[in-house]
């Protein structure tokens, strides 16, 4: 997530950005806090999202998303 990105979101007048990926716990997450403090919706689709760390670290990620983001926002 850097200026650029969030310039060309604002110029395609992109309001929401669905998420997917690899390492839940780490890089979904920042991806996710960074595009609802700068003011536009994610919506994380978990299940299409995994950890190295395994299940646990995926599913405590989840969870921890949903509290920054708000539960409505991941599916």
């Amino acid at each position: 997530m850097n200026e650029s990105f969030l310039e060309k979101l604002a110029a395609l007048n992109i309001g929401e950005v669905h998420i997917c990926g690899l390492e839940t716990d780490m890089c979904v997450t920042k991806n996710a806090v960074d595009l609802f403090e700068a003011g536009i919706v994610p919506v994380v689709l978990s299940q299409f999202c995994a950890s190295c760390s395994g299940i646990a670290a995926h599913t405590n990620a989840v969870e921890t998303i949903k509290r920054y983001i708000g539960a409505a926002q991941v599916r």
